[in-house]
């Protein structure tokens, strides 16, 4: 909880240097009690400092109307679904990107004829609304619920969502995953030469992917990471083989690959992750490391999804199975979620 303005203003001072992450803000003024949890002067701050840097803003009705009333307008009563949209457009103006205006505190009556509560959560943004309907609960123990609901907006894939639709990263990620090798790959007319290239590069890339998970083993801070990392270098190694099984139908050996000079472009990736890892934390290490997980996991769930991809006499379409696999699929979630949001709040 943000409970005085001095906290306030540190917070915000921190935020400002980050503008390139999401900000998920729940604002903890007004207890399920009714209970007022901030100080005036804390309010201000938060309406003045913090809600023009949030992307998502997630307070509950009572705090949502506690922040129209301090800054100067007057909150009507929410009674129905219609008053809770107006709440939510109205909140949304004093600064955030989206508000997320959680209708626990007014069970509604539902659509249908029998007598079901529901609660209505109301997502604000850029022009639309978004209303998600549950069934309405009445447990005795409801302590934090706001917080967690909070918390999976930032962890359930909405950053990977975020950041991927961002107008500097879009370009980018387009000609990373959708260039012409891919497309051709797909339709099983690469040339068997770009092919073969691209498996020792790989196998080559493999072996430096390898040292970098051996470093963040290093670098992790709990016995948990250290040994998740170890079990990666464990598992590339036996990746190893079946890459080199899978080469031998192309006619390439061990000795042809490991004998291969590297390409400029795995130079330079695999320098830059080593460098990372070499020079900063654990964390960025990761973040250099996640564009080849992340990539990979695309660019194989859209081929093998993609209606155009030659499937039947394709020679390359068991490579790109492999990538679709369930094992490669827990790497890719496991890889890109929560892991790096608790070492973000000190958890690890």
């Amino acid at each position: 909880m943000l409970a005085s303005a001095s906290i306030i203003d540190v917070v915000a001072e921190t935020l400002r240097q980050q503008q390139h992450i999401p900000i998920v803000l729940d604002p903890v003024m007004v207890a399920t009690s009714g209970a007022q949890l901030l100080p005036q002067a804390a309010i201000k701050g938060l309406l003045e400092k913090l809600l023009p840097l949030t992307t998502i803003l997630t307070p509950n009705i009572p705090e949502a109307k506690l922040l129209l009333q301090e800054s100067g307008k007057s909150p009507k009563d929410v009674t129905g679904m219609d008053d809770l949209v107006d709440l939510a457009q109205a909140v949304q103006s004093l600064g955030p990107k989206y508000v997320l205006v959680k209708g626990g505190h007014l069970p509604l009556k539902g659509a249908d004829t029998r007598d079901e509560r529901i609660v209505a959560n109301v997502l604000y943004g850029e022009g639309e609304t978004f209303v998600f309907e549950s069934s309405y609960l009445n447990p005795t123990n409801t302590h934090g619920t706001g917080c967690s609901l909070a918390y999976i907006n930032f962890s359930s894939g909405y950053f990977l969502e975020y950041l991927l639709d961002r107008d500097d990263v879009k370009g980018p990620w387009k000609e990373y995953t959708e260039h012409e090798f891919v497309k051709q790959m797909g339709l099983g007319t690469l040339p068997v030469k770009a092919f073969r290239f691209y498996m020792i590069q790989d196998y080559l890339y493999l072996v430096h992917f390898s040292r970098a998970n051996a470093l963040a083993a290093y670098k992790a801070k709990t016995l948990d990471d250290i040994s998740m990392s170890a079990s990666v270098v464990t598992h590339i190694r036996e990746e190893m083989n079946l890459h080199l099984a899978y080469c031998r139908k192309f006619g390439l050996s061990k000795e042809d690959i490991e004998n291969h000079e590297e390409s400029q472009a795995c130079t330079a990736y695999t320098r830059y992750f080593l460098d990372i890892g070499q020079s900063e934390d654990w964390l960025a290490l990761q973040i250099a490391l996640l564009p080849c997980l992340l990539g990979y996991g695309m660019i194989g769930q859209r081929l093998r999804s993609d209606p155009t991809t030659v499937k039947e006499g394709n020679q390359y379409f068991e490579w790109i199975e492999n990538y679709v696999a369930d094992d490669f699929t827990e790497a890719v979630r496991v890889g890109s979620g929560r892991r790096y949001l608790n070492f973000l709040c000190g958890n690890e």
